[in-house]
């Protein structure tokens, strides 16, 4: 059977359509190009700018299989609380032959936790004057209430103590706390009272912190950190000292001035603080952060995907912080000078690693130039915690017991009154201090209320 024949004329058509659909394939290719052009520069423009509050980028998953659960020293049962009432459940008789029943095996157990919200109590101390009918004297009692209250103050310690926590503890404002009272004991204070309660605990408690200050001004190593605060509408900071036991808070300037005040000219110790400039003049041992310091390098690199001499310097001053923080430590054996000694040499070699990195772009039209300038400048405080075992490498301890009241910053705005921001910062330096020392606070703030001398810091 032989092939059709196809005309000249068909051959010609046939191109001609070819050749069109060519050319509209050709138009889609040239107008996808440059839709991928132009969205390539949106990304571009988009990766640059900050991220939108709030949002967490998707995390990496696990490049191998997810690890073995950890096993539980016992099983997954709910934690069970010392009972404070036992009831048992058990039948008395038989009910097929009626016979008294006794003894048995425990088959189960529940546990129902409840809390008595048991009326406010109102105690009326009345004084009498009572006159002897033999020798006509009047004698009154001498009526010591100072363990039950302050002055002439209705509110007794203990309800004291639970407004001051609900207060700095709970961060609750003043008007909830009135309502939080009525709703579960009836109770009706005032805002005048509410607020007279926090200035006079305050007042309790501004020994205690003071006694707080002297103990991390003769610690071996204590945290600095600050943040914004307002007061009346005016800008101002609010400084923080720590130790890992040990909370400080105060509302000041931004200056050096400020250092100077709260760390006293008889520190000595080591101090652990961000790049600020303010820390910048303190003559003694000093740690920068590095985390700070990675951060702003991880940020860079965010900036500027598309350098890979950035990326390449990042990761090698990552490698070198790595390295150092897994420095096993002088050799075993050696004595306390001699350890000392190879702590310095091991400390310097670390400072030249990092030097030879930062130095050949100083000058440059670099991103990584800014970044560079920094670390040469802070060099000799970057490796402190290779020369001292007690010191750590970052801030992290200073950020963490600041972070809570940066919260309350941005909840209440700050304060209206120099006295306002005296009694709460005596308040939080009493409260981060116990919190760290795993104090129970209210029994610590009733405990002071009552006599402040006795106060632990």
């Amino acid at each position: 059977m032989t092939e059709p024949y196809i005309t000249r004329d068909e051959l010609l058509r046939e191109k001609a359509r070819l050749v069109a659909e060519n050319a509209a394939l050709q138009e889609t290719v040239t107008a996808l190009q440059q839709q991928v052009t132009t969205l390539t520069e949106r990304l571009a423009v988009l990766e640059q700018r900050p991220p939108t509050p709030g949002f967490k980028a998707n995390r990496a998953a696990p490049p191998g299989p997810r690890a073995a659960r950890k096993r539980r020293p016992l099983n997954f049962a709910r934690r069970r609380d010392v009972p404070t009432e036992t009831v048992t459940h058990a039948v008395d008789c038989c009910p097929a032959c009626g016979l008294a029943l006794a003894g048995g095996a425990v088959v189960a157990r529940r546990q129902i936790i409840a809390v008595p919200l048991a009326p406010v109590t109102i105690t009326e101390h009345v004084t009498l004057a009572r006159r002897c009918p033999h020798c006509q004297t009047t004698h009154t009692p001498v009526v010591d209430l100072s363990g039950q209250a302050l002055g002439q103050h209705r509110v007794g310690l203990r309800l004291m103590a639970l407004v001051v926590v609900l207060r700095e503890y709970g961060r609750l404002p003043v008007g909830q706390i009135q309502r939080l009272l009525a709703l579960l004991w009836g109770l009706e204070l005032s805002r005048g009272e509410l607020i007279a309660v926090q200035h006079l605990a305050a007042a309790r408690g501004s020994a205690a912190a003071e006694a707080i200050l002297q103990a991390i001004r003769h610690s071996p190593v204590v945290h600095g950190d600050e943040t914004g605060w307002r007061e009346n509408g005016q800008n101002g900071y609010l400084w923080s000292l720590s130790t890992p036991r040990l909370r400080y808070f105060r509302r000041g300037r931004r200056d050096k001035g400020m250092v100077d005040t709260l760390l006293g000219a008889a520190f000595t110790g080591t101090l652990v603080t961000d790049f600020y400039a303010a820390y910048d003049h303190y003559p003694g041992p000093h740690q920068r952060c590095w985390t700070h310091l990675l951060r702003d390098s991880h940020e860079l690199v965010r900036k500027h995907p598309a350098d890979a001499g950035l990326a390449r310097w990042a990761r090698a001053v990552r490698r070198v912080y790595d390295r150092a923080t897994a420095d096993p430590g002088p050799p075993t054996g050696l004595a306390t000078g001699a350890q000392v000694a190879w702590r310095r040499v091991r400390q310097r070699r670390y400072e030249a690693a990092l030097a030879r990195l930062c130095q050949r772009f100083v000058g440059q039209s670099v991103p990584q130039r800014v970044l560079c300038v920094r670390i040469l400048k802070y060099l000799p405080e970057l490796f402190t915690f290779i020369a001292d075992p007690q010191v750590p490498p970052d801030n992290n301890a200073a950020e963490r017991s600041i972070r809570p009241l940066a919260v309350v910053r941005k909840i209440s705005g700050g304060t209206r009154t120099a006295a306002g921001t005296l009694t709460r910062s005596v308040l939080w330096t009493l409260f981060a201090t116990w919190q760290a020392q795993g104090t129970h606070l209210l029994d610590a703030w009733t405990a002071l209320l009552r006599d402040p001398a006795t106060a632990a810091v």
